[in-house]
């Protein structure tokens, strides 16, 4: 991290305005027609276009039809249709159908390309950009560009009276059910299967709720939905599919409840319901087993049966009465004897674990937890995670997932017992076990600050602390480096005031089911999470930690909210350059006054190299997250200068997100900054996932991309001889953001949020496939799934290749030869799981969690502030 001259903030922010307009321009593909301005063609004339959108009145979340449709009385050839766009809603591509139609006395070969448009805000809705593009038989043609006229509602919100969670818009819903052939009598143990289908028009898969199918008396074992939609006309119908097992527990007659699915009917305008009705359902007991109405009288009937002994009644009356109460007797003794030897058994247990941890032995530790979960009766089987999620507390769960991890990761690392005592006692205050001294912990050091987590030993790793290393940079000299404890990392500092830190992003998901910029709110909530930080955010609007304090003014939360509709400024200008440059000039001002509003913070953290541009010149240290694409902006005119511009004068750090940007960083900023490689982090969920395939199923692969060409590569071409036949199944999830058909194969679901991922997917997967050919950093998803267990079949690309390791935690393919044989290989039950162990493993042991990432930004921020105080 260096320090050096830098020129003045309004030279430095007026370059950075032109670079950055320049740049954008020429980063944007131009339009391939001729005619930007577009046609103003009319009937009568050869060529014109009509817009429609159905219905007249839109409710939030209903499917509309916008219809693109395209008059032609002369052949054309490299036609293309282009969606609209709009703010406040999703856009996808719902089928095309032509025919002939006579208009004014003229004959039209007509073509319509339908839209699937979904409204996630209530409010005025704007269709515009909507054109087709292409030539006509004259080969001197230019490519033309016929504009529709754009289209304006409004969107009605959920009618007063109806939960937003459990508002279901669709035109049609039919709610049915599977059965096997009817049985008399059902024995107990054996299952009845039972299958219910969602279809509902005008409705995403994703938008239609589970069924809870359950009934007492009844064991519920449920198979993974399977999600489906099809087109017909321009209308989507979603289609949800699930069964169940139901095991009876015990002979009897039981009644099935009703289930009821509440739907509204936007054509109507009227609220509906789908019901199943109750079934009944008799189930026999098992050969020489008791009537439980036989077994268990009500007190008049007993009193009222006739005796069968011939004993005298007093003498009955008086034995009876003896032998209860030695029965009774007998039965408190055995109770508490029971229970004083359970609680012995406990404290045993415990204690041993409180001597594991003490000699920091992860391997007694772990038998030591794993018994104490058997005792306390936790359901499912034995792991650490399990007990974490029973025990609940970030705290405790984060050093159970570290023992984990250290089990089955590198063993030469050592492990500290200490914090996972630490976690417990705080957030389980209720354990007699961990009401401990510290001091007696510590072998004679000073006691630590109880939230201190962790006690840090002369020697607590193969890290110096502060041994410096030379590393010299290849393009001029860099401060030396020293490197940093990893248990360093993950202490509070104590005694210290809270760093005030200041982060900038232009991409933050407005909930956690929004796919858009979810890294970084898991980033950010892991920072809120530190009593060491106090964090700022400048992003779009969306929920955040309690600790987070919002930084954009209102009128900038509300620009940037617009600009994460619009798709973000590269959506912008692949599709229209002046409106995109217009919107990043826009940025850079609103960042300047954010800037100038944050003299005093600490350290600014910006996420994305381009928003480095409008730093003052106050001296702030900053730190710098790159991602893939940040690699491309590098290449454009003036960029690297005008960041060496921003960065002089300050102490900077550059973080990437993957270790192969590092050389060409430090090539460029080695002068000027440190440059260090920085993983994000995974939520603890994923590594919590249990897998299991299901008997006599195809084999399902998830490829989970945002749908672009460059992000789909070769997928659907390399992947169709070994999909079509229906052994096995595709699965894709993502939002459409290129004009892409897709295979009648590939089952496509849309975007789907973490939580249905990890719930629904991942857990009955055999792998994730990537064969994206798009320059990236570090695939999160990728991490996520290897952190789940999932094996990767990934194209052979630089970001690939420092995460998937080729017959190990995956499979990496140049060509569709190794496809056929990753699928062949993976598919086999021993080699699939042996790749999930170790590819969970792997990304346990360099990723670990979003507070493991939060821990390494906060040792860098101190960094920077220490280098900047030289």
């Amino acid at each position: 991290m260096v320090r050096s001259g830098g020129l003045p903030g309004a030279t430095t922010l007026a370059l950075a305005w032109l670079a950055l307009a320049v740049a954008l321009i020429i980063a944007a593909p131009h339009p391939a027609y001729a005619e930007a301005g577009g046609d103003s063609a009319r009937p009568g004339q050869a060529l014109w276009v009509e817009a429609e959108l159905q219905p007249d009145a839109l409710h939030l979340h209903a499917q509309a039809r916008y219809t693109l449709r395209l008059y032609q009385a002369v052949s054309v050839r490299e036609l293309a249709f282009h969606a609209p766009e709009a703010a406040r809603a999703e856009i996808r591509p719902a089928g095309e159908t032509t025919r002939e139609e006579t208009r004014a006395g003229h004959r039209y070969r007509v073509t319509e390309r339908h839209y699937a448009v979904f409204p996630f805000a209530s409010g005025p809705l704007q269709l515009t950009g909507g054109h087709v593009s292409l030539r006509t038989d004259d080969d001197s043609s230019p490519i033309r560009r016929i504009d529709a006229p754009p289209l304006n509602r409004q969107v009605s919100p959920v009618p007063a009276g109806h939960s937003p969670q459990e508002w279901l818009p669709a035109r049609a819903l039919t709610l049915t059910e599977t059965w096997p052939p009817d049985v008399p009598q059902l024995p107990p143990g054996q299952a009845l299967r039972r299958t219910i289908r969602i279809e509902a028009t005008g409705v995403a898969a994703a938008q239609i709720p589970p069924l809870a199918p359950g009934a007492d008396g009844f064991s519920l074992h449920p198979a993974p939905p399977r999600l489906e939609e099809r087109t017909e006309d321009g209308w989507i119908t979603g289609i949800r599919e699930q069964t169940w097992l139901l095991v009876p527990r015990q002979g009897g007659d039981f009644t099935l409840p009703a289930l009821q699915l509440p739907w509204w009917d936007p054509v109507t305008g009227q609220a509906q319901q789908a019901t199943l009705p109750a079934r009944p359902i008799t189930a026999t007991a098992p050969p020489g087993a008791a009537d439980p109405a036989a077994t268990e009288p009500d007190a008049p009937a007993a009193a009222l049966a006739p005796t069968r002994m011939s004993a005298p009644a007093t003498t009955r009356d008086a034995s009876a009465h003896t032998t209860a109460t030695t029965l009774l007797i007998a039965m408190a003794l055995l109770a508490a004897s029971a229970l004083l030897l359970h609680r012995y058994r406990r404290t045993a247990t415990l204690r041993g674990l409180r001597r594991a941890c003490r000699n920091n032995d992860p391997t007694a530790a772990r038998a030591a937890l794993l018994q104490w979960s058997r005792e306390i009766g936790i359901p499912g089987p034995d792991s650490l995670l399990a007990l974490a999620r029973h025990l609940g507390g970030a705290a405790a769960h984060a050093e159970l997932a570290a023992l984990d991890r250290h089990l089955y990761g590198d063993p030469r690392q050592a492990w500290n017992g200490r914090r996972l005592i630490a976690a417990l006692r705080s957030e389980h205050p209720d354990l007699a076990l961990f009401r401990l001294q510290l001091s007696g912990m510590t072998r004679g050091k000073p006691a630590l600050h109880p939230q201190a987590m962790v006690e840090i030993p002369d020697t607590c790793c193969n890290y110096p602390l502060r041994e410096p290393v030379n590393t010299p940079a290849p393009s001029g000299p860099r401060r030396p480096e020293r490197a940093i404890c990893p248990e360093v990392m993950s202490a509070p500092i104590e005694h210290a005031p809270p760093l005030d830190v200041l982060m900038v992003s232009t991409s933050y998901p407005s909930t956690l089911t929004d796919w858009r910029g979810l890294f970084i709110r898991h980033l950010s909530d892991a920072l809120a999470r530190r009593r060491d930080l106090a964090l700022q955010l400048w992003a779009p609007p969306g929920d955040s930690h309690p600790a987070v304090r919002a930084a954009a003014t209102p009128a900038e939360s509300a620009w940037l909210a617009a600009l994460m509709q619009k798709g973000g400024i590269a959506h912008l200008l692949r599709n229209s350059p002046p409106q995109g440059m217009a919107h990043a000039l826009r940025l850079l001002q609103f960042l300047r006054s954010t800037y100038a509003r944050s003299r005093q913070v600490d350290v600014y953290h910006i996420n994305w190299l381009q928003n480095a541009l409008p730093l003052p010149a106050n001296g702030r240290p900053a730190l710098i997250t790159v991602l893939g694409t940040d690699m491309q902006l590098m290449k454009l005119p003036l960029m690297a200068t005008l960041l060496r511009r921003a960065m002089r004068g300050r102490a900077v750090a550059i973080c990437p997100n993957a270790e192969w940007m590092v050389p060409e960083l430090t090539e460029r900023f080695g002068d000027v900054a440190t440059v260090r490689f920085v993983p994000f982090g995974i939520d603890p969920g994923w590594y919590a996932i249990e897998r299991t395939f299901a008997p006599n199923a195809p084999a399902r692969w998830l490829a989970v991309t945002r749908l672009t060409r460059g992000k789909l590569g070769p997928l659907f071409e390399w992947s169709e001889p070994h999909f079509r036949d229906g052994t096995r199944e595709l699965h894709l999830f993502g939002p459409m953001q290129e004009e892409i058909t897709l295979p009648d194969w590939v089952h496509y679901h849309g975007p789907a949020a973490p939580a249905q991922l990890m719930g629904e997917w991942f857990p009955h997967a055999r792998g994730l496939i990537t064969l994206s050919q798009h320059a990236e950093g570090r695939p999160q998803v990728m991490l996520e799934a290897m952190a789940a267990g999932l094996p990767i079949i990934a194209s052979r690309l630089p970001a690939h290749e420092n995460i998937v390791f080729h017959d190990g935690t995956g499979a990496l393919c140049d060509r569709p030869q190794d496809v056929a044989t990753a699928l062949e290989r993976l598919e086999a039950p021993d080699a699939n799981l042996r790749a999930g162990a170790a590819a969970r493993a792997w990304v346990a042991r360099e990723i670990g969690t979003w507070d493991d990432c939060a821990a390494r930004y906060t040792a860098l921020y101190r960094q920077l502030l220490d280098d900047g105080k030289a």
